[in-house]
């Protein structure tokens, strides 16, 4: 690892309790993002946004601009009612964590959400 390396979770209890309520393991989705290298897609969000899935197909990972953050906080407090709500059972993005990674002064921020096209879905229609 870099000698310059953080990692920052943001609302951790939120998403944890989003991710329970989506009925995801906390150690099967760290993982699922941990055991190998996520795979880099060929898509590209309207801001430049890359998109990652992990190595599994599981999650997929897409990175934000600071402003994407900020816009996420203040989603998250509308977003994390309506899925308590609903107990998980939305057609929503599921959105299950976010972060920074600083690696030698460059920040990196990105946001972790359910593959809907996963392995362990089929898809029936």
């Amino acid at each position: 690892m870099p000698s310059h390396f953080k990692f920052k979770e943001y609302c951790p209890l939120v998403f944890k309790y989003l991710r329970e309520r989506f009925g995801i393991d906390d150690i099967e989705f760290r993982e699922s993002l941990t055991r190998s290298q996520p795979i880099i897609t060929d898509a590209r969000g309207k801001s430049g946004a890359k998109f990652y899935m992990s190595y599994d197909r599981m999650f997929i990972i897409k990175t934000l601009t600071s402003e994407e953050v900020e816009k996420m906080h203040s989603f998250l407090k509308h977003y994390h009612p309506y899925v308590v709500e609903k107990h998980g059972n939305t057609l929503l993005p599921q959105y299950l964590g976010m972060y920074r990674l600083t690696l030698d002064g460059d920040q990196y921020y990105f946001k972790v959400m359910r593959n809907v096209f996963s392995p362990r879905l089929k898809v029936h229609q």
